[in-house]
């Protein structure tokens, strides 16, 4: 079953100044994914609000929050969750400048469901 990783980077070269988010694809129809680390860096500038979520169509869940995260330092959620089918992790960098370089690294497995 591990051997089925999951890796994913989400990058934004240049941030919008205010609110960016860094949005995973969907899971899968038929799989879960075991999201192991979420990793999240502003490696420009310092900004005032991290949040890392569970996007569900219109609903949101909250995973981690951390008020004002200084520039170049990873910031990880390292809680293990659970994704299902449609659903999506989403990193909401708050109080961004404009042109910042935002990272997200998204560490675990998937698995099929039957």
């Amino acid at each position: 079953m591990k051997d089925n990783l999951l890796y994913e980077r989400v990058l934004n070269l240049n941030a919008s100044a205010g609110t960016n988010n860094l949005t995973a694809v969907k899971v899968k129809q038929g799989r879960i994914w075991h999201v192991r680390i979420v990793s999240v860096e502003n490696q420009t500038n310092n900004f005032t609000r991290l949040r890392i979520i569970i996007v569900d169509g219109n609903v949101t869940y909250s995973c981690f929050e951390d008020m004002s995260p200084l520039a170049g330092e990873l910031y990880f959620s390292d809680d293990e969750i659970f994704l299902r089918e449609g659903q999506q992790i989403q990193a909401q960098l708050q109080g961004c400048t404009a042109g910042d370089v935002l990272v997200m690294f998204v560490h675990g497995y998937w698995e099929d469901i039957e």
